[in-house]
């Protein structure tokens, strides 16, 4: 046996793939309409009464309506999912035993899928329970889930509508669990498809075809184009998939055929394929073509970060609420791209969670006052002769002020006119981070500074206190 055709396999592989991808996604877009009608159907349950005035016995009732509706939910979920796999492994089977005629004319005749096959496939438990126990499973636990939302709600008076956003949090966690099993169990299921044309056709031995982006695992990395006997294929071990979303495939090593270009496909950083070399392996690939690319090492920074991302992201949605980046991609682009934006975006959240800058307060304008006062206080001499050269990271919010803390902001013309024109300067003090003095403008604000940096570190609008 020679060397295998990538370019014929990889536009064969996602031409057939590309159909099963299709197929897959509309079902997992069909389970998410199911799901966002099971949550306003469960809100509409609950919109019955308060929670906190349920009786003991209403509230079992309730329960087990909510239950009845995650047993319907859960049904359409396992019927989608028999379906895609079924439908999968026909589509993996029929089309892996044309392409493999098409090329070397192998087996010529006709082949019959027995439905026991299928069957036999798509229910095996090849990583310690089949789908169904999976889906059921999970159905169990979001059902003690809602169970304890419910009782806690009563028991601490908590409002339908909040505790209708907890179970849409725990639905919403549910369907990414389901879509994420889809994707593992079709990736299962297209290569055991695969395989069985493989044997169909005495094809002897396989190549391992990790996809040429920077979303693959380290484990399949290093699989990118080994060979195995076909009777030696092992999933998780030398044969996809390799875990959880695995996009990793293979291709049959077959003999050498004349006029078919030795190519194989890679992704940019926009997802656009392009050629490399056949003979090109994942390592050969990311060395000449990642490590010496800024794109490609910000966003490879960008997909190993995403878990704590996404987790950082969500909170700081808590915080910010509509103020919040308005997409994860946003908040990425911000984070790896401009670091002195981000430093800044950094710095307005912890304002916000101290409560020293109003919630109201968007990040634009946040950060547009920042630029003020570096433009217009920047280079500035107080009346003493200290030269301005920054601001402490709370100032900003001492400029526009805080709801919480019942403290107005300070127009930027009053704070010049305070350290060029004060009416009183007190007394340099000593404090812990360093010495402070203040400059005061008389029924307008005071204005204190490090007299030995320069630093802008608060302002205060007009009391009726006396500046010590």
């Amino acid at each position: 046996m020679s060397q295998t055709h990538e370019e014929y396999w990889l536009k064969r592989k996602l031409a057939d793939l590309g159909r099963v991808y299709n197929f897959t996604e509309e079902r997992i877009r069909m389970l998410k309409r199911d799901y966002k009608q099971a949550i306003k159907d469960i809100r509409n349950l609950l919109r019955d009464g308060d929670i906190k005035d349920y009786e003991k016995r209403r509230l079992k009732l309730l329960q087990k309506q909510i239950e009845k509706r995650l047993e319907i939910l859960f049904e359409l979920e396992e019927a989608y999912v028999t379906r895609v796999l079924w439908h999968t492994f026909e589509e993996e089977y029929y089309h892996g035993i044309f392409n493999l005629n098409q090329l070397v004319g192998y087996g010529a005749g006709t082949y019959y899928l027995a439905p026991d096959v299928i069957e036999s496939a798509i229910t095996t438990a090849w990583s310690g329970a089949n789908y169904s126990d999976r889906i059921w499973k999970r159905k169990k636990e979001l059902g003690k889930t809602v169970e304890e939302i419910l009782r806690k709600g009563m028991l601490m008076g908590y409002s339908n509508a909040r505790m209708t956003k907890q179970l849409a949090e725990q639905m919403d966690v549910s369907l990414r669990q389901a879509g994420r099993l889809i994707r593992t169990e079709t990736c299962y299921v297209a290569n055991q498809a695969t395989l069985q044309s493989y044997k169909e056709l005495d094809v002897e031995e396989y190549e391992f075809l990790a996809t040429l982006d920077l979303l693959t695992s380290q484990t399949c990395r290093h699989l990118d184009g080994k060979k195995y006997p076909r009777n030696q294929a092992q999933v998780g071990l030398n044969y996809p998939p390799m875990h959880p979303h695995c996009r990793s495939s293979t291709i049959p090593v077959v003999d050498e055929t004349e006029g078919i270009e030795e190519k194989r496909l890679a992704k940019d950083v926009d997802r656009e394929y392009y050629e490399v070399p056949a003979s090109m392996k994942y390592e050969e690939w990311y060395e000449k073509y990642v490590k010496t690319n800024p794109e490609y090492l910000l966003l490879e920074k960008k997909i190993k970060n995403r878990y704590a991302d996404e987790k950082k992201y969500a909170r700081y949605q808590e915080i910010l609420g509509k103020n919040a980046p308005r997409t994860f991609d946003e908040f990425q682009e911000m984070k790896y791209n401009d670091g002195d934006e981000w430093g800044l975006f950094q710095d307005y959240v912890k304002s916000i969670k101290r409560e020293e800058l109003t919630s109201l307060a968007s990040f634009n304008l946040y950060k547009s006052v920042s630029k003020e006062i570096d433009e217009k206080l920047i280079g500035l001499t107080t009346s003493n002769g200290i030269q301005i050269t920054g601001k402490s990271k709370h100032f900003i919010a001492r400029v526009i002020g805080s709801v919480v803390q019942k403290r107005s902001g300070v127009p930027i013309d009053n704070i010049i006119s305070a350290i060029t024109s004060p009416t009183r300067v007190t007394a340099i003090r000593e404090l812990k981070n360093g010495r402070s003095q203040r400059f005061s403008l008389d029924n307008t604000c005071s204005v204190s500074v490090n007299p030995d940096t320069g630093i802008l570190i608060q302002v205060n609008p007009y009391s009726s206190r006396k500046d010590g």
